[in-house]
């Protein structure tokens, strides 16, 4: 990978900068930090990006108009992570950003890494062996500052991704939350329930404003959707009524075994489920 793409902020930690790429690549055996094995993981990302150009044109509709036949590599990933969902307003393109991040935490462990961190753009894919341990921090507001709840996670855990979605976040929503971060087996299947819990949290309300997706941006996967532009100030009713919403799916597919966890942030108010997860 050139080097100009990379940058080196730690021992066994590279932050790679390429196209629609911004990834933080951590990894290191037994504590001793990775540096080089990290540089070369930066070109598992890279691959999964070219990788991805000739089937966009599969990805940019709903899971359920794309057959897995016509994808192949991370695409595959990104659609079995949607599917799970049910959610037929999603895109593949909903799970991309965890689908790169799995990738490239599965391509360091099996090179031997025991403790592996990818976080792509805030998708954190996590890999833990033996004894090791990490925590990670679940900020209330995508791109504020400061923690609200810190995640414990060891190798026995079973969870190998934190993603978060919400008001602010790169890609669009359809919702009012300010964040729902979503713990699972996987950073592909985090990043399709962040996205589908967040877009779950719509309420019909004055202090919302929504728009055509194409018309705010023609490139978008989902040009047909109404999304949140601004919320203002919602009533303690809404924010109820938002918050059960998302509960309601959330507390079922945990149940169901299908994600670990989530938390969730609107104006002040916070749920977890289960709470046990969170501290």
């Amino acid at each position: 990978m050139d080097s100009q793409w990379l940058t080196e902020v730690g021992p066994g930690k590279l932050f790679l900068d390429y196209g629609p790429i911004s990834m933080v690549i951590a990894a290191s055996r037994d504590g001793e930090p990775l540096t080089e094995l990290c540089r070369d993981a930066s070109q598992i990302a890279v691959d999964c990006l070219t990788e991805l150009g000739p089937q966009l044109k599969f990805l940019k509709r709903s899971w359920t108009q794309c057959e897995p036949g016509e994808l192949s590599g991370v695409a595959v990933t990104m659609w079995q992570a949607v599917q799970a969902t049910t959610d037929k307003e999603l895109t593949p393109m909903a799970a991309v950003a965890g689908a790169f991040a799995d990738k490239v935490a599965d391509w360091l462990q099996q090179q031997g890494a025991t403790k592996v961190l990818v976080n792509n753009g805030g998708d954190v894919a996590i890999r833990l062996l033996a004894e090791e341990t990490t925590k990670v921090g679940v900020m209330p507001e995508i791109g504020g500052e400061g923690f609200s709840k810190l995640v414990q996670l060891s190798s026995g855990d079973g969870i190998g991704g934190i993603a978060t979605s919400g008001l602010g976040g790169r890609s669009f929503t359809c919702g009012v939350m300010e964040s729902v971060t979503v713990l699972a087996k996987s950073c592909a299947i985090a990043d399709a329930f962040a996205t589908s819990l967040a877009n779950a949290s719509y309420i019909d309300s004055s202090a919302v404003v929504r728009g055509l997706a194409r018309l705010i941006d023609p490139e978008t996967d989902i040009p047909e959707l109404m999304v949140t532009e601004s919320v203002g100030r919602l009533t303690p009713q809404e924010v109820q009524q938002s918050m059960q919403q998302v509960m309601t799916r959330l507390r079922d597919n945990v149940d169901k075994r299908i994600i670990k966890g989530a938390t969730l942030h609107l104006q002040g108010a916070n749920r977890s489920y289960p709470e046990t997860l969170f501290s």
